[in-house]
């Protein structure tokens, strides 16, 4: 099942955000920081949660924590 020409990524861009502290960013608006104070010891986060997070962002929802919410509930 080849992904369709318009939804492929341009060679040389990244799969992934580009650090740690992107993808805690990111999750923490993703969750709602519903779970920013949960001690994580011997806890595994899985699912379309952590995937969506780890997916570079495109620029224009990179503006505000508003616009990364629309981005991650549209």
């Amino acid at each position: 099942m080849p992904l369709p020409v318009g939804k492929r990524r341009a060679n040389g861009l990244p799969a992934v955000v580009e650090s740690l502290k992107e993808f805690r960013h990111n999750f923490g608006v993703f969750s709602e920081s519903s779970l920013s104070d949960m001690n994580w010891d011997n806890v595994v986060a899985a699912g379309s949660s952590v995937v969506n997070t780890l997916l570079p962002v495109p620029p224009e929802y990179k503006k505000s924590k508003r616009a990364l919410r629309e981005y991650y509930r549209t």
